[in-house]
């Protein structure tokens, strides 16, 4: 039976990334709303200029992909899973045409957001990038996020964020799974035995993954794919939060030097390295004054 598929996400977390995915990987036609509203409305400038195009751009398509769904063809939507009303939208559709449908959830911090959006605005990626947008529209438009609630009977698939990074970083011609990502730094209340141990376990035990850490002179580096909910653990434990720095995360091969060749670029670029450590997986955690510079200098 062919299915709708749609995706909630906030702005930055990788929505078209996933959908694009999903197209390829089910297979399935993908409807990405930024590109046609690139293409067919007036030029947006705010929230409600956007507003009145989508709605218009919406009433061509829903009976059009209500038709692909009786014929048999699967249709992906990077859109319109953000609040219940829009998803009452999409219910309309898929219950017109009798189809099944899955609701992708992509759960993301904003500081993670805000990272991948200032990564898309500076390498402007084929088939993601429709225009620059600022941290203030990101943070408008992420106000009005409403996450799906079991009582709306929806099939909700959670993906990993990290999945779509990665596969962002490959649309946008960086290598592999080199990205940005957000780092936060907390003190220890006390420079004694066992306080590391107090920040790592209250982590853990919140049901949080770390894919990197570093302890420098009293003060906790974290790398998490759940920078909100980990902030919110370590405040309750008694950690000062110190900074949120964007980094850049990027992957090394497990062998003599190669550590050295990433940093040799970034120094023939003239950037500083403000500190760097390693995560999971083989990889590098790299902060700088200019984390887009670094990336530039690695990938090309």
């Amino acid at each position: 039976m062919a299915a709708l598929h749609f995706i909630c996400g906030k702005a930055g977390s990788g929505k078209t990334t996933l959908a694009r995915k999903l197209g390829r990987d089910l297979p399935a036609v993908v409807i990405c709303e930024d590109e046609w509203l690139s293409r067919i409305a007036e030029p947006i400038n705010n929230l409600s200029d956007y507003l009145k195009a989508a709605a218009r751009c919406r009433s061509v398509l829903a009976p059009h992909v209500a038709e692909l769904l009786k014929l048999g063809v699967s249709v992906v939507f990077d859109f319109a899973g953000n609040t219940r009303r829009d998803r009452l939208w999409v219910r309309s559709i898929f219950e017109t045409a009798g189809a099944d449908h899955v609701l992708h959830y992509l759960p993301a911090a904003d500081a993670t957001c805000r990272a991948r959006v200032h990564l898309r605005n500076e390498t402007r990626p084929d088939g993601v990038f429709f225009g620059v947008v600022t941290d203030e529209q990101v943070d408008e438009v992420n106000r009005y996020f409403d996450a799906p609630g079991v009582d709306e009977r929806f099939n909700v698939v959670e993906h990993d964020v990290a999945d779509t990074l990665q596969d962002s970083s490959r649309s946008g011609g960086a290598s592999m799974t080199t990205h940005l990502a957000a780092d936060l730094a907390v003190t220890l209340p006390d420079d004694r035995p066992g306080m590391l141990s107090k920040a790592i376990s209250c982590i853990g035990a919140a049901g949080i993954n770390i894919d990197g850490y570093s302890e420098m002179n009293g003060v906790v580096h974290v790398l998490t794919t759940d920078l909100a909910a980990a902030r919110q653990c370590l405040t309750n434990a008694g950690f000062r939060e110190v900074q949120e720095q964007d980094v850049v995360v990027v992957p090394v091969s497990d062998e003599p030097g190669a550590a050295a060749r990433v940093f040799q670029r970034i120094a023939d670029a003239h950037i500083n390295v403000r500190y760097s450590y390693l995560a999971t997986r083989s990889r590098l955690v790299i902060a700088s004054s200019d984390p887009s510079g670094v990336i530039k200098a690695i990938t090309e």
